[in-house]
């Protein structure tokens, strides 16, 4: 049976809208592959590494929860980059997704820090836009899912990212590429 690790940062934190439910699905889905799944709770990030780490899981917060979580980030800037770099998959959801970016812009204009792992930025928009998302995937084909988006990026229904992670964490297992395109 295979295992994987996943690092699950800020549960306490980022649980805005029930994150803890992509842990569960992803447990559920690997479950179904006969691959054992350890979730580590990482609410304290002091010596942290990515040695044992297969996936890493940021969920989404109020921005107070938002400023105080990318504090406590900010101490593994450095290894969590390097493990990115390495191609360490991760689902971030929400403020997950902008921790990783150099800012985010909240509606009234305040700016918070990000992590500036990946070159982007987040601005808050009013209006939210909702939609179909169709993927195609050179491995896997066209995959069919919905966005939610009221900021500068988009938000993938739950159920289109588990399916999309667990095809990257048979690849990683199998230790195979695949190549997908977001339309």
């Amino acid at each position: 049976m295979h295992e994987l690790t996943i690092y699950h940062f800020m549960s306490d934190k980022l649980n805005l809208y029930s994150d803890i439910g992509n842990i569960i699905a992803l447990r559920q889905r690997a479950k179904k592959r006969n691959i054992k799944v350890n979730v580590v709770e990482i609410n304290e990030t002091e010596g942290i590494t990515f040695d044992e780490c297969d996936i890493f899981f940021i969920g989404g917060g109020s921005d107070r929860e938002q400023a105080l979580a990318t504090k406590e980030l900010s101490k593994i800037k450095t290894p969590l980059k390097e493990a990115i770099e390495d191609g360490m998959p991760g689902l971030t959801i929400c403020g997950g997704y902008q921790f990783l970016g150099k800012k985010y812009i909240t509606p009234d204009g305040t700016e918070l820090e990000g992590l500036g792992i990946l070159d982007f930025y987040t601005e808050s928009k009013t209006n939210r836009l909702t939609g179909d998302i169709i993927i195609e995937s050179d491995t896997f084909g066209t995959i069919v899912g919905f966005e939610i988006t009221v900021v500068e990026h988009i938000m993938i229904s739950v159920h289109l990212v588990m399916s999309l992670l667990v095809m990257v964490i048979m690849m990683k297992i199998k230790k195979k590429a695949f190549i997908i395109k977001i339309y």
